[in-house]
């Protein structure tokens, strides 16, 4: 069974690594600390049964026994009979990464929190205990994890589970089933941009060689003001201006703080710094976790090969340059060739790609080829990005283990949905809005979408949701597809209070890797657009751009409650998203008796606790 629908999507502008992020990083800090290989691997050819391959230095495509690179890790998991445990204990505590000290939420007294690791295969067990004092729930969604079959493990408040209330905890339970570099964070209203976040390293094969693995690299905007309060510039129809500072793992050194500022701290400044060695070659994966910022990054002196795009290898291609939106991923190995002469130090950069090096200084972190330096690197007068905030060419994201999407429809006009911002009246307040779907989002805590798709967890036989938590039913059988266009531009009038606004969004769908079939700046023209239908490029975040639209498609082969959003937090927080119930006939199977006595407690004991709290839901809930 086949579904084609249109969405128009209508923009407004806008394990011995988590203690050494942003802290001074050398290659002897490394897990895979060894000998230099060659840069790329040969990689054996699909089927190959190539049994005796070692991940190693020279042999990064290989895994485990037959578990390779060119395994389909969608249908095909090892059995490593692990299972790693973590804890995560959620706080509100000043932070001052960048030198200026704000009241922040952090999770294990920092930011970001601590480096959730494990490899391919294995099981994982998270304990997280909300110990915030400021009325709020909680929830921790792991970003880009499909989540096959553990809908209830998906971490959305509201949406597959009630909130973890203040004193509560949640232990979730989910399998590896990917590999690659990501992130989790709060789902809980905009707890994130305040702090709940951290990295995720799933380790497994690499389409090219290297022989030291640094870890995960997050980069993010930082705001000196409480993101609840930049929200109500949102809903007050004031686009939320630009960051007050930035943070490469959690840290900045060059952010100006105002003589007299009682939060000014000097000592709470840094500068992430790592430490090469000539004629090595290493593996980054650079994150975005900014909540309004997609950036451009770049390094003075070097070129990099792309090898994984979010939780997708793909075939390496090299660049000096990428724009990384919110959310997204990229894994890059980098050669520690540069040219020495004169200068062995040289700057990591990021600035905003819709901004230039003038407006906004990319100088972030430092890459020393001598240990012992403490000099600024030299300031480079080359800025290799432009400033569109486009996505890498589709061209250049060749996915190693291809998928080949099925009868892909004609777009058909009138079978739309409409996704506009506007304005609307809620409890007496004119607030701006963003609808996906003909309605904005906006759901309730105490009872979440999957209550009301999943029988064993109250749902309603008839499965009727609330307009407002813009439910978009599917059906199909494993191998089915379903395709969806996404505009972000339409003509005034189709949506009667709607009006189209020129910025670019970053989507984000939870439960799959979608395919690209289609990605454009200009409009759509229903009878004048191409489709790639041939091993097409998959992620979870992809740019919708400005002006432009978005094909993507995905199999119905993961039944669940899945949550499709713009990830600027502040776009999501106003309603730009709608669930996906996919499947719901099939949802109750993969529910025990246990996760439902464990939903069903947490809901009772988040009812209690909210019913006499002071603090109330003032945006769309996620």
């Amino acid at each position: 069974m086949q579904i084609f629908k249109v969405i128009w999507a209508f923009v407004i502008t806008i394990a011995d690594y988590p203690a050494k992020l942003g802290t001074q990083l050398s290659s002897s800090d490394s897990y895979n600390n060894v000998p230099a290989g060659l840069k790329y691997p040969n990689i054996p050819l699909p089927g190959s049964n190539d049994y005796d391959c070692v991940n190693s230095p020279q042999r990064r495509d290989c895994w485990q026994g037959e578990y390779n690179i060119h395994t389909d890790y969608e249908k095909h998991v090892p059995h490593t009979g692990e299972t790693k445990h973590y804890t995560l204990v959620i706080t509100n505590a000043p932070w001052s990464g960048d030198g200026y000290t704000e009241e922040s939420m952090l999770i294990n007294g920092s930011y970001p929190g601590p480096v959730i690791e494990a490899n391919w295969g294995d099981e994982l067990q998270i304990t997280v205990h909300n110990q915030l004092t400021n009325s709020n729930g909680t929830s921790i969604h792991w970003h880009g994890i499909r989540q096959l079959h553990t809908n209830y493990a998906d971490g959305v408040a509201g949406v597959t589970q009630c909130p973890i209330p203040p004193n509560g905890t949640m232990v979730y339970n989910w399998r590896a089933r990917q590999y690659g570099t990501s992130w989790y964070h709060s789902h809980f209203s905009l707890q994130y941009p305040d702090g709940i976040a951290g990295p995720v390293v799933i380790h497994g094969p690499t389409s090219a060689n290297y022989d030291i693995d640094l870890g995960p690299l997050l980069i993010t905007d930082w705001y000196h003001r409480d993101a609840f309060s930049l929200e109500y510039e949102e809903l007050n129809g004031r686009a939320v201006q630009g960051p007050d500072s930035k943070l490469m793992n959690g840290v900045y050194g060059h952010f100006k703080c105002l003589a007299g500022d009682p939060n000014c701290d000097p000592q709470g400044a840094s500068t992430y710094q790592v430490t090469f060695e000539k004629g090595k070659v290493y593996k980054w994966g650079v994150v975005n976790t900014s909540s309004g910022t997609h950036y451009t990054f770049w390094i003075d002196g070097h070129n990099f090969t792309v090898v994984q795009v979010d939780f997708v290898p793909i075939q390496p291609y090299e660049t000096n340059v990428l724009n990384i939106a919110i959310g997204q991923r990229y894994d890059i190995i980098v050669d520690a060739n540069a040219n020495t002469t004169g200068h062995t130090d040289f700057w990591i950069n990021m600035r905003d790609c819709a901004s230039t090096s003038q407006q906004d200084s990319p100088y972030t972190g430092i890459i020393r080829y001598d240990p012992t330096s403490t000099a600024d690197p030299p300031l480079f007068e080359l800025d290799p990005g432009s400033n569109n905030c486009a996505d890498e060419p589709l061209t250049s994201l060749v996915p190693i283990v291809p998928r080949t999407p099925t009868k892909v429809p004609p777009f058909v006009g009138g079978d739309s949905f409409y996704v506009s911002n506007y304005n609307l009246t809620r409890d007496g307040q004119n607030v701006f809005n963003w609808e996906l779907a003909n309605s904005s989002l906006y759901i309730n805590w105490s009872m979440p979408g999957l209550s009301y798709a999943a029988p064993i967890l109250g749902g309603a036989a008839d499965q009727t949701f609330p307009t407002s938590y813009v439910p978009i039913f599917i059906d199909g059988t494993d191998e089915d597809w379903v395709y969806f266009v996404i505009e972000g531009i339409f003509p005034l009038g189709d949506i009667p209070h709607g009006r189209p606004l020129p910025v670019a969004h970053p989507i984000h769908l939870h439960g799959h890797d979608y395919v690209i079939l289609a990605q454009s700046s200009s409009p759509f023209n229903a009878s004048n657009y191409t489709v790639i239908t041939d091993n097409p490029p998959r992620r979870d975040v992809a740019m919708l751009p400005v002006n432009g639209y978005l094909i993507i498609g995905f199999q119905t082969d993961n039944p669940g409650i899945w949550l499709m959003h713009c990830h600027i937090a502040w776009h999501a927080s106003a309603g730009l998203a709608l669930q996906f119930v996919e499947r719901a006939a099939d949802i109750d199977r993969y529910i025990g008796k246990s996760v439902a006595k464990d939903y069903d407690e947490r809901c009772e004991a988040w009812g209690a606790y909210y019913d006499q709290s002071q603090a109330k839901q003032a945006d769309s809930g996620i």
